[in-house]
């Protein structure tokens, strides 16, 4: 939602792919989402982590067949390993843990988890 860096990132991405058609979009994403009158064939998630299983669910009847889903941050510095959570962290780590339950016990998905970074899953979309 910073303008700054949505000029900075639009910017940098047309440079790099001047012959590509781009739509920005600034704004809350929970509520562009069922606006779009797309489909997506990758999705990327980073955001605040409790919100992790809105934003599969918003997406879930835009994914093309195959389409890739990427959710970044998904240990949470290992929080989610760990026995007891902080009460500061805990509708982080539930929402975390909510998205991996989600997206591995749906037939429609098959995920995969990374120990890059602080975890990466990559979910494949596998029936529409």
């Amino acid at each position: 939602m910073n303008q700054d860096r949505v000029k900075r990132a639009e910017r940098f991405i047309r440079s790099k792919f001047p012959k590509k058609q781009f739509k920005f979009l600034v704004g809350d994403a929970l509520k562009l989402i069922p606006e779009l009158q797309c489909n997506f064939d990758l999705v990327f998630i980073d955001a605040a982590k409790y919100e992790y299983p809105l934003y599969i669910k918003a997406v879930e009847n835009k994914l093309k067949s195959g389409a890739i889903v990427v959710a970044d941050n998904i240990y949470y510095k290992n929080k989610i390993f760990k026995r007891e959570t902080a009460r500061h962290d805990l509708k982080s780590v539930n929402g975390i843990k909510e998205y991996i339950s989600y997206v591995t016990d749906s037939d429609s998905f098959s995920s995969y988890f990374f120990d890059i970074g602080d975890g990466i899953s990559v979910t494949k979309f596998i029936k529409k």
